[in-house]
Parts: structure tokens; C-alpha cells; sequence
């Protein structure tokens, strides 16, 4: 007979924002958005909203975070219109 072993997302979601608090320390206000949680893996895949590079602008860069190992993967990044912010949602907005 086998087990269903649900995963607490909510863990594996602390942990991610660890991570990512690392990458939007000085380059803050950030969001996450587009996120895509995939329980059976401990994985989510979303998209982070920020100014990684002083004065150069916003941009959308997507990551992989993987709870089995505690790693945060840069899957690419495109530029984003500053215009385009006031469509983010406010709940979307990262605070750690």
C-alpha cells in the first residue's frame, strides 16, 4: 500500500526566501511572481522582479528553487520596463 506523503510547501517556501533574500539584499523593492510549485519534487519555479545591476534598470529574471538540495538555479533574465511595475501585484511583493 503506499504512503502519500504530502509536502509542506510552506517549508519549502521559507527556505527558498532565504535564498533569495540573499540575491535582492541591496536591490530592493523586489517581487515574485509567475510561481509554479511542483509539491512531489520540493520544487518551484518563479520569476523574480528587481534591479540586480545599479542603475541599469528592472529586470525579470527566472529561477528554479530545489528544496531536496536547498539550491536556487538562474534559469535567464530579460529587461523589464519600469512602466510594467504598476501592473505587479502588492501580495507579489517580497518581504524578508
Amino acid at each position: 500500500m503506499a504512503v502519500n506523503s504530502a509536502i509542506d510547501m510552506t517549508e519549502v517556501k521559507a527556505r527558498r526566501n532565504k535564498k533569495v533574500s540573499v540575491v535582492v539584499r541591496s536591490a530592493r523593492p523586489a517581487w515574485i511572481i509567475d510561481v509554479n510549485e511542483y509539491p512531489e519534487s520540493q520544487r518551484m519555479v518563479f520569476d523574480l522582479v528587481f534591479r540586480p545591476y545599479p542603475g541599469r534598470g528592472w529586470y525579470r529574471r527566472r529561477y528554479e528553487y530545489d528544496g531536496e538540495a536547498d539550491v536556487l538555479h538562474h534559469r535567464g533574465e530579460v529587461g523589464m520596463p519600469e512602466s510594467e511595475l504598476r501592473t505587479l501585484p502588492a501580495e507579489a511583493g517580497f518581504h524578508w
